[in-house]
């Protein structure tokens, strides 16, 4: 089995992969600087087989010796970080993401995977579903940020040093690192503590969808099997949404009142995308969570670990407020560098 490098390892979905992975019987090294310390749950099970505390800027070659295989997550992960600062969004994501793939080569790294997102195509037509082929047309600074790793990731694979993209679809379920800043999770604790199901716009926009544990398992396809294309379209049909219809899904399972006001500005990112590719490479593929399977789960954590109302307001599971308080106490300065020690290896 391979020993693989895990970027982000210690965020939303980077302890379903660690997770997995180890469940396979490869061996986890992961890598993360752990902005994010607050979680639903505790459980050794999601911890890496070795873990380096590090910002993805400071990495050395040293953290590659041995690696056959990189799982880069690690990111500044959503638009409103994004906007937070540009420019360290295109550091980090961008420039430290190339960084990384060029040592991971040097050092012999065989594989390397990268986790991109659907939101890079925009707004499509909501009568197509949209294929690997189809034009880019990122909105926001963290999507073109990751457009623009792709772009170098591609230019630097070669025989030796296979890169995959994964684009895959936004992400839902309960997970040790929850995140309340992504559509279903967010309409579903909206529900559980208010009794509402707030929706901005007219609730028209397409949203592909993917849990966090399904995620985890199609990069374990992609560490166990070699496959033709560099990118990946990661997901199922059926699991594109119209933001509206979860909203009716979450009302429907909870009796909570859904409010569409269509008087309010519409997100622009819209997207239906096409999976036939991953699909027709991994046949055997089958989601386990489906998002109306995941609404179900989640209420259920949501009452069983006491979700409050702070927890929805305040900076523990929303990525943006997170690292306003961090810089605001002090803990990370305007660089998004720890300001006290939070040296290597735990």
């Amino acid at each position: 089995m391979s020993r693989v490098l895990i970027t982000g390892n210690l965020g939303y979905s980077g302890v379903w992969v660690t997770h997995i992975l180890k469940r396979a019987g490869h061996r986890t090294v992961g890598l993360d600087c752990d902005y994010y310390e607050s979680s639903l749950y505790e459980s050794d099970d999601f911890a890496a087989d070795y873990q380096i505390l590090k910002d993805l800027r400071d990495l050395e070659e040293a953290d590659l010796e041995g690696i056959d295989v990189v799982v880069h997550l690690a990111a500044l992960s959503n638009d409103a970080m994004g906007e937070l600062n540009p420019g360290l969004t295109v550091q980090i994501n961008k420039d430290a993401t190339v960084r990384l793939a060029r040592l991971a080569r040097q050092q012999g790294v065989q594989k390397f995977v990268y986790v991109s997102l659907c939101d890079i195509y925009g707004i499509s037509d909501s009568e197509s579903a949209v294929t690997e082929e189809a034009p880019v047309m990122p909105l926001t600074v963290y999507a073109q940020a990751k457009v623009a790793a792709e772009s170098e990731l591609i230019r630097l694979h070669e025989d030796g040093f296979r890169v995959i993209i994964m684009r895959n679809a936004t992400m839902h379920g309960v997970s040790p690192k929850l995140r309340l800043d992504l559509v279903l999770n967010n309409l579903a604790a909206s529900a559980c503590l208010y009794g509402q199901v707030k929706i901005s716009g007219d609730g028209s926009c397409w949203r592909p969808l993917l849990s966090s544990v399904d995620f985890a398992r199609a990069v374990l396809l992609f560490l166990d099997y070699d496959v033709p294309h560099l990118v990946y379209n990661v997901g199922v049909s059926k699991e594109n949404y119209q933001v509206r219809t979860l909203g009716e899904m979450i009302s429907t399972s909870t009796g909570a009142r859904l409010e569409i006001d269509p008087g309010r500005r519409t997100e622009e990112r819209s997207c239906r995308m096409d999976f036939s590719r991953f699909q027709r490479e991994f046949p055997e593929f089958k989601i386990r969570m489906s998002a109306r399977e995941s609404i179900v789960g989640l209420l259920a954590a949501y009452e069983r670990y006491g979700l409050t109302p702070e927890d929805f307001t305040g900076p523990k599971y929303f990525r943006i407020r997170a690292l306003k308080d961090l810089i605001t106490r002090g803990v990370l300065d305007g660089n998004l560098a720890r300001t006290g020690c939070h040296e290597l290896c735990r």
